[in-house]
């Protein structure tokens, strides 16, 4: 969770292509650590539907389409390398 209280910060790469395969925008990715251990913080728009979707997520109750979840996985993984370069 996120400090700020009209964002969702996760660093579970699996629920942060889950959100973004079902329409959730990242609206941000900063990197927590030094070199030897750092970690990608991936930031979604919190509102009152989230937690619920959330909740669906870890009880294996929520489904998208594989390939589109495969390729969100690929291109966030794109974009955490790309923001720890900056």
């Amino acid at each position: 969770m996120s400090n700020n209280e009209s964002e969702y910060s996760t660093i579970d790469l699996a629920l942060a292509a889950y959100l973004k395969t079902i329409g959730r925008a990242v609206i941000g990715i900063e990197q927590k650590g030094n070199s030897n251990r750092r970690k990608a913080i991936i930031k979604f728009d919190q509102d009152s539907e989230l937690p619920e979707i959330i909740r669906l997520y870890y009880d294996n109750q929520a489904s998208v389409d594989p390939r589109t979840f495969y390729d969100n996985v690929r291109g966030l993984k794109s974009q955490i390398v790309n923001a720890c370069r900056s």
